[in-house]
């Protein structure tokens, strides 16, 4: 019970995390999300004779030290631009697919260290097995690949920095985007051909790209009627990455509410963490 009331009281101070840029308050909210969308995941996906209160404090917990873990992934993301390095991509994606993956498993309702993912080049999701024995599977994630087709229909891929960074990287001088250095989609990033080197704009889309992974939770909610499904759970290479039904209208939300560009919570989260904020 102590440590559902330690973990309550760091999710209500996350919340201050709207009205101030401090790294501590933003790890708060990481953790917090993570612990929250945790416990309730793990009451949704609980067995029958398991109790509600410790399903909900054991997936909390769980949850919480997964957020820690992404926290630490978009503060690397950072150090992309200050070093000038994007072998920190790598670093900082290890760290972020290692705390998806707990808050993953607390959500399903299942040992911290059951099972791992990892996320490489946008729609490509390798898993790990460790529970009973060890297994290693490929799973693609459709909506981020059918994001990506729009992408490779209009902009120029970059062998080279996808490579070294880990992540599907594109440049463009074409877009729907006014006034803008990158952008993302899904999971895949596009650079203005004019700032194709310019890591620090990198760095932020990084962070968007996490945005879309801090989100699966949605797909845990979801796991019982997925897989539960005679048709659905036919396609077992897939992971249904079905978040953006959240998180674009989210997004959208604090887009219409924001008077400037960084008063929008996730450009806010994006240009903290890699240091782009300007007073626009």
């Amino acid at each position: 019970m102590k440590k559902v009331t330690l973990l309550s009281l760091i999710f209500v101070f996350s919340f201050k995390v709207y009205s101030q840029d401090s790294k501590l308050e933003f790890g708060l909210y990481n953790i917090g999300l993570g612990g929250v969308v945790g416990g309730i995941g793990a009451l949704i996906n609980k067995s029958k004779d398991e109790k509600p209160l410790k399903s909900f404090a054991n997936g909390f917990w769980r949850g919480s030290i997964g957020g820690g873990m992404i926290h630490l992934s978009k503060i690397t993301a950072g150090e992309i631009a200050i070093k000038e390095d994007y072998s920190y991509s790598w670093l900082s994606k290890a760290s972020n697919s290692l705390g998806t993956s707990f808050v993953e498993n607390a959500t399903l309702n299942r040992p911290l260290l059951s099972e791992f993912h990892i996320n490489v080049f946008g729609f490509n999701r390798i898993e790990f097995s460790t529970e009973t024995k060890f297994k290693v599977r490929y799973k693609l994630m459709p909506v981020a690949f059918l994001l990506n087709t729009y992408v490779v229909a209009t902009s120029k891929f970059e062998f080279e920095k996808t490579i070294a960074s880990g992540e599907l990287i594109f440049s463009s001088n074409k877009t729907v985007y006014t006034d803008y250095k990158g952008y993302t989609l899904g999971t895949t990033l596009v650079m203005h051909s004019n700032f194709i080197h310019n890591k620090a704009t990198f760095s932020h889309e990084v962070i968007h790209i996490y945005q879309y992974y801090d989100y699966n939770f949605l797909n845990s909610f979801l796991s019982k009627p997925i897989y539960n499904s005679k048709l659905l759970s036919q396609f077992d290479f897939l992971y249904y990455d079905l978040q953006g039904a959240i998180l674009n209208p989210l997004y959208l939300l604090e887009k219409n509410r924001a008077d400037k560009y960084f008063d929008n919570f996730f450009e806010k989260e994006a240009g903290f963490y890699s240091n782009t904020i300007t007073d626009f």
